[in-house]
C-alpha cells in the first residue's frame, strides 16, 4: 500500500531469476525489487511447475529398519509443509544461500518435507511414518495450517494443532518446533474472514509455542499488497517470495541454533 489515500494495482507475475542482494537488508532489497517490476514481467507458468511435490505417504519409502544418520556432531534440522515448502526447496537449490540456508553444512543440515495440498490433520501421520527411518531433528519448522483456514472453525483448528504440537513435543524431547507463519494469499486478501483467520491462528499458535520453549517465524512480506511476491495463481510465491521466505527461515534457524 503506498501513500495515505493511493491504492497499488495488484500485479501478479512470476519474478525471473534475479542476483544475489549485497548487505544484510536482503527482504528489504527483494521487497523494492517486486515494488518495481510491472505488467510486463507477467511470464507463463514453468514447465517445472507441473510436476506436483511427493505425496505425504511417499516420504516413508525407505525399506528395511536401519535409522538414517548424519555425521557426527552434525545437527538436523527440518522444514515441513504444504507446496510453499516444496517450491522454497526447489527456489533455495537454485540459488547461492543452497537448500542449508547457508548454515554451516560440517554442522546443521536441513531436510524439506513438502507435499501438495498438505493440511494440518496430515502431521502426525507423516511423523509416525518417519519413526524408525530417520533420526528425528534438533529443529523442527512446521509451515501448515493454510490449507485449514475456511475448511473448519478457527477454534477447532487451534484446538487440534495444540494437541498435536504437544503430542509431538513428547514424541520428540528435546526437539524445538518452529512456527512458520501462515501466508495471506494475494487472491484472499479481499476475504475479511480469511484474512482475520488467518492472523488469529498465527498470532495464537505463535505465542503458544515461544510459551514453550519453541520459536516464530514471522512473514511481515506477505501482509504488503506486491503481486510481484506471488505467481499469477495468487496462491503460490514467486521466485522474490520464496526468496524473502526462505530468507525468514534462514534468519530464525540461525538465531535458534546458538542455543542447541
Amino acid at each position: 500500500m503506498g501513500a495515505k489515500g493511493e491504492e497499488r494495482e495488484a500485479v501478479f507475475f512470476a519474478a525471473p531469476e534475479e542476483e544475489e542482494f549485497p548487505g544484510t537488508s536482503k527482504q528489504e532489497a527483494r521487497r523494492e525489487q517486486a515494488c518495481q517490476q510491472g505488467p510486463e514481467g507477467h511470464v507463463g507458468r514453468r514447465s517445472d511447475e507441473a510436476v506436483r511435490p511427493t505425496d505425504v505417504s511417499g516420504y516413508a519409502s525407505r525399506t528395511g529398519t536401519e535409522r538414517q544418520k548424519f555425521p557426527r556432531n552434525q545437527e538436523c534440522a527440518w522444514v515441513v509443509g504444504h507446496s510453499f515448502v516444496h517450491w522454497a526447496q526447489r527456489r533455495a537449490a537454485k540459488q547461492a544461500y543452497g537448500e542449508n540456508l547457508n548454515l554451516d553444512t560440517s554442522k546443521w543440515t536441513i531436510q524439506w518435507f513438502g507435499s501438495w495440498g498438505m493440511r494440518w490433520g496430515q502431521l502426525s501421520s507423516f511423523l509416525q511414518d518417519q519413526k524408525g527411518i530417520r533420526c528425528f531433528p534438533r529443529i523442527m519448522i512446521v509451515h501448515l495450517g493454510g490449507n485449514n483456514i475456511g475448511k473448519s472453525y478457527c477454534r477447532d483448528l487451534n484446538m487440534n494443532m495444540r494437541k498435536d504440537l504437544v503430542g509431538m513435543l513428547n514424541m520428540m524431547p528435546g526437539m524445538k518446533i518452529g512456527w512458520s507463519d501462515i501466508i495471506i494469499r494475494m487472491k484472499n486478501h479481499a476475504e475479511p474472514l480469511w484474512c482475520w483467520g488467518v492472523k488469529k491462528v498465527n498470532r495464537q499458535i505463535g505465542k503458544w509455542l515461544v510459551q514453550r520453549g519453541g520459536f516464530w517465524i514471522r512473514h511481515y512480506s506477505s501482509w504488503e499488497l506486491i503481486g510481484g511476491f506471488f505467481r499469477s495463481d495468487g496462491v503460490h510465491l514467486s521466485d522474490i517470495g520464496n526468496d524473502l521466505f526462505n530468507n525468514a527461515l534462514q534468519e530464525g534457524l540461525e538465531q535458534q541454533i546458538r542455543y542447541v
